[in-house]
């Protein structure tokens, strides 16, 4: 594999001289602070973030709201030497890709997870290549056929035609943008623009030079000439993420915008005008923001012409085994498989990160899966996986190789396959006994020592 351009984002540099002496193939650049990040990511396209938890006395989780403007298109994974639940969520909410526990061993594991990363990067550029090539003859991207998911792409084929604003609301991770996408691809329009914008991502003083642009000199650092996002999006549409986000002294300027569809950019004396079709999506409740005073009533009156709301994944359990099938074939290849065990531990989960966590999951599972289909003991939900199971697992390393890691991989393994055999025999021990062809003994004593408990039908 080719690896594209990496970012480690890490304030020791000893460790990083070990991440880089892990893949020596691979082209790095080293920053050892935040500000020196954010430089770096104006400077040059990355194709890859490597982002510590701790830069020195910052949270590396900060940067990552900003990713989506300073490095549209990069995947992120984040290191720290924390193994807490609630900071991988976090982490993974705020865009992190993956999350990876620091460890001086790490280096197959990272390697691993890089290798997803950008598999995954060089699969959505096919897709998106191919949906701006084929136009409407591109099938639609979503996945799902929950009553929930069904009613949102009808609401999708009703207002693709017309340029009237919309509302999108739900959680984060319920597939706002996937819907404003869906909406622009059902137009049928392969010349017509999607241009995306996170208003949450974009610091208050650069917002406007953002949106609208800017002329050279305009303030320090415009070198040159900028359009900006409106002006790219003419004759198509703005889709403006995270909207409840946006600072008030903006929201004006947005407003103006949507009346007349005019602006000015940033050191210009001269109005201009684009014709763009808004979309916008917010987790917040807009009502609650402007009775707080946070949000413009005239504004959103503008913005909820039509209103859509997406359902979260707990709410629509029907699509997790059809989501779940679809991430693992693209993380992890056409002939990965996920067992039916594994899809009923999923549906059971109560998924407060959406999609987004669902994706996440899998990624981690396959990794802790190696060649091996996916099983229930692959899956952690909310933390690290326990040590047993992370240990339960063919050796990817010399150091792991051991009698311990030999005895607990026969064991974890020894566990999943008589739990699974006594559920296909409905709880009966003695049919599994013959299946197993072993005296019922036999089987009760290797129950016992693995701690678990017998099928509860008996035999007169």
């Amino acid at each position: 594999m080719a690896w594209g351009p990496i970012l480690h984002v890490e304030d020791e540099r000893w460790f990083h001289q070990q991440v880089r002496s892990w893949m020596p193939e691979a082209e790095w650049s080293w920053v050892g602070s935040l500000p020196e990040a954010r430089e770096a990511l104006l400077r040059q396209s990355f194709e890859i973030i490597l982002l510590d938890r701790h830069v020195g006395a910052e949270d590396g989780i900060s940067l990552l709201p900003e990713l989506a403007s300073l490095a549209p298109g990069a995947v992120c994974i984040m290191v720290s030497s924390d193994e807490d639940g609630e900071g991988i969520r976090e982490a993974i909410d705020a865009g992190a890709k993956d999350y990876l526990i620091k460890s001086s061993d790490m280096g197959l594991d990272l390697r691993l997870r890089i290798q997803i990363a950008m598999k995954t990067r060089q699969d959505e550029r096919l897709i998106q290549s191919r949906t701006r090539s084929s136009g409407a003859s591109e099938s639609s991207g979503w996945i799902g056929s929950s009553s929930a998911t069904r009613s949102l792409k009808e609401k999708a084929r009703k207002v693709a035609a017309v340029d009237a604003p919309i509302l999108i609301t739900g959680e984060s991770g319920t597939g706002k943008e996937v819907f404003a996408q869906e909406v622009h691809r059902l137009r049928g329009d392969p010349k017509r623009p999607f241009v995306a914008v996170n208003c949450g991502a974009i610091p208050e003083s650069m917002f406007e030079s953002e949106l609208f642009g800017h002329r050279k000199g305009a303030f320090t650092g415009a070198f040159q000439h900028k359009e900006g996002l409106v002006r790219i999006a003419d004759g198509g549409d703005l889709f403006l993420d995270e909207i409840g986000d946006l600072p008030l002294s903006q929201q004006v300027k947005m407003l103006r915008f949507l009346q007349d569809g005019t602006f000015t950019p940033v050191g210009s004396g001269r109005m201009e005008s684009a014709k763009v079709r808004v979309m916008a999506a917010t987790h917040r409740n807009l009502e609650q923001e402007v009775a707080g005073g946070r949000f413009r009533e005239d504004l959103l009156f503008r913005l909820d012409v039509y209103r859509v709301h997406t359902t979260p994944l707990r709410e629509r359990r029907e699509d997790i085994a059809e989501l779940s099938r679809f991430f693992v074939t693209r993380l992890g290849g056409s002939r990965k498989k996920i067992s039916r065990e594994a899809l009923a531990l999923l549906e059971k989960q109560e998924w407060k990160g959406n999609v987004r966590e669902l994706s996440s999951v899998i990624q981690r599972a396959l990794i802790e899966a190696g060649e091996d289909d996916l099983r229930p003991g692959h899956f952690r939900f909310g933390g690290v996986l326990p040590i047993s199971v992370r240990q339960a697992r063919v050796p990817l390393a010399l150091n792991e190789i051991n009698g311990k890691r030999y005895r607990q991989f026969l064991e974890h393994h020894e566990k999943e396959y008589l739990l699974a055999a006594l559920k296909l025999l409905d709880g009966d021990t003695l049919r599994l006994a013959e299946y197993l062809e072993l005296s019922r003994a036999t089987v009760y004593n290797r129950f016992q020592k693995l701690g678990l408990k017998p099928g509860r039908k008996n035999h007169e």
